[in-house]
């Protein structure tokens, strides 16, 4: 049996995978929100519609950079629910010395319904402001509860709306300048915060909902290095488990009558990067890589979340969902 490494393949996979239905993957993985390069998979508002994005968001040397001016943020055009987040960002030297006063931005959490024009979405915050990193707050009635000594609050806020937050536990970020990581844990209604290696803020009663991740532009220029997002399973988790079981099933039944006579038909599901082997036949036909006469290959899956059906001797049917999250 030859064993090689063919592009053939491709075409093949392709005029297969309309036999499947799309489907997520539920293996959590780590997603880069930020590529290092340009905004892609990501929208703006501002108050300003005048404004250009441009003019306020830019990338240099790999880094995203936000002048902080007019107000808005920057969101991602995906919704998550339940994630661990790790941003690291800094303040431009010279910032606070400009301004006068503290700069200020945040990232923002679970941001839905439509844009306020003030700025501030509906959405919980992990404040970014410097020398308060690490607060949490709850804007336009999205609730939370915590600490009574640290529990912060207003009602209709010409900004904010009804809104409540809990004050830091401790200080730990570092000076103007230098590099700072926020890892952000939204599971279900728990919210907790570590900034630099600390945890210095929790809270719970979040509402459990889908919604967009932003970056504030508030006052000052700041710049992000490293926004890189994982699903996290557990309590209150996005159900994708449970998706994945209905579309399982569901697969494997309309495979089995889409491929007659092959009837063991089991459904396994990649992620990209992975490296799965193929068996090519006559026409490009898929199978398994156990059957007999055919070339095996190696393909890597590379763009969106992926999912096989290989059983030795049937036909294997690769798809993709598309750009995935």
């Amino acid at each position: 049996m030859m064993r090689r490494t063919s592009r053939f393949v491709l075409a093949a996979i392709a005029a297969a995978a309309v036999l499947l239905p799309l489907v997520a993957a539920a293996q959590p993985r780590a997603v880069a929100l930020f590529n290092g390069k340009d905004l892609s998979g990501w929208s703006h508002f501002l108050v300003d519609p005048k404004v250009p994005a441009a003019d306020v968001w830019s990338v240099r040397d790999g880094v995203l950079v936000c002048k902080g001016e007019p107000l808005g943020y920057l969101s991602t055009e995906t919704e998550y629910t339940s994630f661990t987040l790790v941003v690291e960002w800094r303040w431009a030297p010279g910032t606070a010395a400009r301004l006068g006063r503290a700069p200020n931005s945040g990232v923002l959490l679970r941001v839905n319904g439509e844009p306020k024009p003030k700025g501030v979405p509906r959405a919980y915050e992990a404040q970014l402001q410097a020398g308060n990193a690490g607060d949490l707050y709850g804007f336009w009635g999205m609730p939370l509860e915590g600490d009574a000594a640290r529990r912060r609050e207003a009602k209709g806020h010409e900004l904010l709306g009804d809104m409540v937050g809990f004050a830091k536990m401790e200080a730990a970020e570092r000076p103007e300048g230098e590099w700072n990581t926020y890892e952000i844990t939204l599971d279900g209604p728990s919210l907790a915060v570590v900034v630099n290696g600390k945890k210095v803020n929790e809270a719970t009663g979040a509402s459990v909902m889908p919604g967009r991740i932003a970056l504030q532009s508030e006052g000052g220029e700041i710049h992000f290095r490293r926004v890189e997002l994982r699903r996290i399973g557990g309590q209150g988790a996005d159900p994708a488990a449970a998706i994945l079981a209905k579309h399982k099933a569901a697969d494997e039944e309309y495979l089995k009558a889409a491929m007659s006579p092959f009837t063991a038909v089991a459904v396994q599901y990649f992620q990209p990067g992975q490296t799965i082997r193929l068996g090519v036949g006559l026409a490009g036909a898929a199978f398994g890589p156990d059957a007999e006469g055919v070339d095996v290959v190696d393909l890597t899956l590379q763009d969106g979340a992926f999912f096989v059906a290989p059983v030795a001797g049937a036909p294997a049917v690769v798809k993709t969902s598309g750009k995935g999250d």
